[in-house]
């Protein structure tokens, strides 16, 4: 019979002389709320080279299985009036004159576009983002690609807009029916809950030069029940070379009942897996069923982290919310039966991307939640009656398992912010889930995940601590010093530090004699060539200079069979050697201009003041000479230094400095290495 089974694959464990005996004769070894007629079978999942055993316990197929009936006129005729329904939402919801468009998509480098009835585009867009949509920058003009079209109206010029006539677009409603296919598309891998969506295929698109045949999409009209109240592109994916599948959100759809997301269908069969536990002689006390196991979740032991390093969840059983890049916060829909409250009661963040290390997941869930706080990050707070959204006045260390979509564990996050720090700063750390130790090999984790160490305050139990206002002894506990006196006025400006980001492209030659990955790695802005190795994880590793004396390694992001995108890398330096760098600048700028007419900005202005000293003012010419010397930069230099610090620091320190900097009669470079 072909009965759908949606799999339940949970983080329990039974015996394994329980599993082998329900296996072998489930009818003398069972006697429980479970009929007779379940059957058990084994389920065998490999991963990480190792093969994990699962009992599943099947129950009796319906009744109403047994004569399925073969799919009827009637049905067929209902799938159409859908579909042509369908067809009418997606053609209603997109304006005729404009593209959707979505930016920093697949290695936050490619911008797209999808214009009704025309084309759909990519790019790298340079435009500033307070320009953005309205205007369009290609990184490369050589680089606008089409990845599929839906009329001809782009065929001679590709502009950043919709192309279609008045005339084109009728024809496309009219013909276009033709080309969409009503599709069950399933939630996830491990269930058979499924939603209607509407595909269409767009071809002819830009040539490719790997296949040498025009670029092609298959595009997704879905339901997004987190999509919001305009058409959006969610996601893209290159299923195989120069073929994409593009995810478009019609907010039309969610308004027609067959399209609505996580609809159970009447004729769904649970089977429920867990996990046979590898030790032989494994029981606990009073339990003698599979059901009595199905809440006994291990914990790890002889460790403050409840959750083991093996644990595998059931994505399908999870409600989700998205945050963006491929990040949703996930919480279980069924009850834990652990004595750890944190593991009882907690959420945790799937992840639907690639990552190459730790590393690079920590960096990668540090910006998205960074930009989701103000937006969809709930905090443990409530007035009147509604839960408050997490901001940067708030002070809070959090703590998110992060899985990806096969229920692995991938690693461990803590994410903490001051509240009482004028700048938006977040702390991020990431712990291997096997060693506990994050990426830099220290072992901070708390002393405990229960309270009153943990606070989880409201039961919100991803929260060790939350603060509305002001700053909390927590983060004093954490070796933060409280003494004004103790922070020297050197320590200040060596923690008050500026993310900085530069755009790397990475080229992927194919594959080397070793059979490792032929890459080379430029800076975007000079087409400078970055320096790299394989280091012992096979994993290849590329170094960027900043700054003289300043060296940055970074793991370089791999795509397989994308053979060139590009991605941006941070690092960080003092706001003092940032301020330096602009008075360097313009140091260079004022020398420059001061004998020819070929001044810009600050030095086109201090050229023209030159100019019209130079007719006659003695007095003018000597302030224009004084304020381009190093000791009108040295003085400059300090009052900013004086006006970004805060009341913390002693400015008798910094005083002394500066007057011993002054007997030394200190040149520029000197004071920029001694800061």
């Amino acid at each position: 019979m072909n009965v759908p089974l949606n799999f339940r694959i949970q983080d329990t464990e039974i015996p394994q002389e329980l599993a082998a005996n329900l296996v072998s004769s489930p009818k003398s070894s069972q006697s429980s709320q479970l009929t007779s007629k379940t059957r058990f079978e084994r389920l065998f999942i490999h991963r990480n080279n190792d093969s994990e055993e699962y009992l599943c316990a099947i129950p009796p197929a319906n009744s109403t299985f047994q004569d399925m009936p073969e799919e009827s006129q009637l049905d067929l005729e209902k799938d159409s009036i859908i579909l042509a329904r369908a067809i009418d939402i997606v053609h209603g919801s997109f304006s005729p004159d404009q593209c959707v468009w979505s930016y920093d998509l697949r290695g936050f480098y490619w911008t797209y576009g999808y214009c009704h009835g025309d084309k759909i585009v990519q790019y790298h867009e340079m435009a500033p983002m307070k320009d953005r949509p309205h205007k369009h920058v290609p990184g490369s003009p050589n680089m606008v690609y089409v990845l599929g079209r839906f009329s001809k109206a782009s065929a001679k010029e590709v502009s950043f807009k919709n192309q279609v006539s008045a005339i084109e677009m009728q024809k496309y409603i009219r013909d276009s029916g033709r080309s969409f296919r009503l599709v069950d598309e399933k939630l996830s891998p491990f269930s058979h809950l499924s939603q209607k969506v509407v595909l269409q295929m767009a071809s002819d698109g830009s040539l490719c030069d790997m296949t040498l045949h025009p670029r092609s999409t298959e595009v997704v009209y879905k339901c997004d029940v987190n999509g919001g109240k305009h058409p959006q592109i969610l996601d893209v994916e290159e299923i195989k070379t120069c073929h994409y599948r593009l995810f478009v959100h019609v907010p039309g759809l969610c308004q027609y009942e067959p399209f609505l997301p996580n609809k159970d269908t009447e004729d769904l069969v649970d089977v429920t897996c867990q996990r046979v536990s590898s030790q032989a002689a494994y029981s606990v006390d009073g339990m003698l069923t599979f059901e009595d196991y199905s809440h006994h979740h291990q914990l790890r032991k002889d460790s403050p982290f409840p959750v083991p390093a093996d644990t595998r969840i059931n994505v399908a059983m999870h409600d989700m919310v998205a945050l963006s890049r491929g990040f949703y916060l996930a919480k279980y829909t069924g009850e834990y039966g652990t004595s750890s409250e944190y593991y009882n009661h907690r959420n945790v963040i799937l992840f639907n991307g690639f990552h190459t290390s730790l590393d690079d997941l920590n960096l990668q869930l540090g910006r998205t939640v960074f930009n989701s706080i103000g937006k969809n990050l709930l905090a443990p707070l409530f007035k009147a009656n509604e839960q408050v959204m997490l901001s940067w006045t708030h002070s809070f260390i959090m703590w998110f398992e992060v899985y990806n979509f096969k229920g692995e564990l991938l690693g461990i996050s803590r994410l903490l912010h001051d509240g009482s720090n004028e700048v938006n700063v977040l702390g991020a750390q990431m712990f291997d889930p096997v060693t506990l130790l994050d990426v830099d090999g220290d072992d901070s984790m708390p002393r405990s995940f229960n309270r009153p160490a943990f606070e989880a305050p409201y039961n919100m139990w991803n929260f060790e601590m939350f603060l509305a206002k002001g700053r909390s002894p927590a983060f004093n506990k954490k070796g933060r010093s409280t003494s004004k006196k103790s922070q020297s006025w050197k320590k200040k400006l060596e923690e008050d530090m500026v993310e900085l980001t530069q755009m790397v492209l990475v080229y992927n030659d194919g594959v080397m004699a070793d059979g490792s990955p032929n890459i080379e790695i430029y800076l975007e802005d000079t087409g400078e060539k970055l320096t790299g190795q394989y280091n012992e994880k096979d994993v290849y590793e590329f170094t960027y200079e900043p700054n003289p004396g300043q060296t940055e390694t970074f793991t370089a992001l791999v795509i397989p069979e994308v053979e060139y995108f590009g991605y941006p890398i941070t690092f960080r330096e003092p706001k003092s050697l940032a301020e330096l760098k602009k008075l360097e600048e313009l140091t260079v700028t004022v020398t420059q201009t001061a004998g020819t007419a070929e001044a810009t900005d600050q030095g086109a202005e201090l050229q023209d003041e030159r100019d019209d000293v130079n007719d006659g003012d003695d007095a003018n010419n000597k302030e224009l000479d004084r304020e381009i010397t190093p000791e009108h930069l040295f003085d400059e230099l300090i009052q900013r230094l004086y006006d970004n610090i805060d009341g913390d620091v002693n400015h008798e320190h910094l005083d002394e400095f500066i007057d011993a900097s002054r007997e030394q009669d200190l040149e520029l470079e000197d004071l920029h290495d001694e800061l």
